[in-house]
């Protein structure tokens, strides 16, 4: 499961994963955006991949509706 890899011990590897997800929502539009961002938000707080992540939770926000339309 790609979770597992979002604590991989191989910095690329964790990166990857991270922009997958973010991939993830521009390519499939009935993606849940809150389970998407619930997975990634706590991995805001690690440096190595920070900015990564925030690029994926732009994607998210930008590509996936809210379940009440928004």
């Amino acid at each position: 499961e790609y979770t597992e890899l979002l604590e991989h011990p191989d910095l690329q590897v964790r990166g990857v994963t991270v922009s997958c997800v973010g991939h993830l929502a521009r390519l499939n539009e009935k993606a849940d955006k809150e389970q998407l961002l619930s997975i990634l938000e706590p991995m805001l707080q690690k440096q190595d991949v920070a900015g990564r992540v925030e690029d994926a939770i732009d994607d998210i926000n930008t590509f996936l509706r809210d379940k009440g339309g928004h």
